[in-house]
């Protein structure tokens, strides 16, 4: 006699409704548009518990260990609302490396002596074989520093060093043009994708105050709402509309500039 399929206890609750599905469909559909803000600090279910989300980092640096949810009696919006938690981290933690990248990099080229050396221009009695000034041997001294630094995130965490050199550029970006965005992105309420499309554009726009906050507010609004490539659209569309010249006029002394 063969023996009895075993059944999965999840799925030994009643199916739900169509009318428990359709409203799950829609709570769904309207996070997704950004017409509705879950509670992120009661998403997962815990036993008869809801185990608040916390999105502070331990004396140790390290994250929250996630709990034992029951997915046995989750239902499946429960489930759908621990899947954002889970995004939300994985963003909020993929921002930090960011910000830990541009703050090692940023502490090397304000102190290089860690990464080269002690500084030879302080002896009076020193003379650069190149005939180098002091600035350019400072100069020279906080940018090998600065790859020194470089160089040891990549081997630390199996990456290219162009790759943590671009990582370090957007950051500084976002930190110093598009305040929000780094903020969302930290919050985790923006991706990756966006935050990098976000600082590639904004390095486009004129060194204009206004500009770049408008930039960054309409941005931000839309990134928290649009899939990447369909922000990508909108935010270029937005990038255009905020520059005060055209694409026309920058093609054209785009043009001149190359001249030889």
């Amino acid at each position: 006699m063969p023996s009895a399929a075993v059944v999965p206890a999840m799925f030994l609750a009643p199916p739900p409704s169509d009318e428990e599905l359709e409203d799950w469909a829609d709570e769904v559909r309207a996070i997704e548009e950004g017409r509705f803000e879950p509670d992120w600090d009661a998403l997962f279910v815990n036993g008869d518990e809801l185990w608040p989300v916390s999105h502070d980092l331990n004396s140790r640096g390290e994250a929250p260990a996630a709990p034992v949810a029951s997915e046995a009696d989750a239902r499946p919006i429960d489930l759908v609302h621990t899947l954002v938690a889970v995004a939300i981290r994985r963003r909020q933690h993929t921002a930090e490396e960011y910000r830990l990248m541009t703050l090692i990099l940023d502490r090397a080229v304000a102190d290089p002596d860690p990464w080269v050396g002690p500084d030879p221009t302080l002896d009076l009695a020193w003379e650069d074989s190149r005939g180098r000034s002091v600035a350019a041997v400072r100069r020279d001294r906080a940018d090998l520093a600065e790859r020194a630094a470089a160089a040891e995130i990549a081997v630390h965490l199996r990456l290219a060093e162009q790759t943590v050199r671009t990582r370090v550029g957007h950051a500084r970006t976002l930190q110093a043009r598009c305040g929000l965005a780094w903020r969302a992105f930290l919050d985790g309420r923006i991706s990756e994708s966006h935050a990098i499309r976000i600082a590639r554009l904004a390095d486009s726009l004129p060194d204009d105050r206004g500009a770049r906050t408008a930039f960054d507010t309409g941005a931000t609004e839309r990134a928290q709402r649009l899939t990447p490539s369909s922000f990508d659209t909108a935010a270029r569309a937005l990038r255009e509309k905020i520059h005060a010249e055209s694409i026309e006029e920058r093609h054209r002394r785009a043009a001149r500039d190359r001249g030889v």
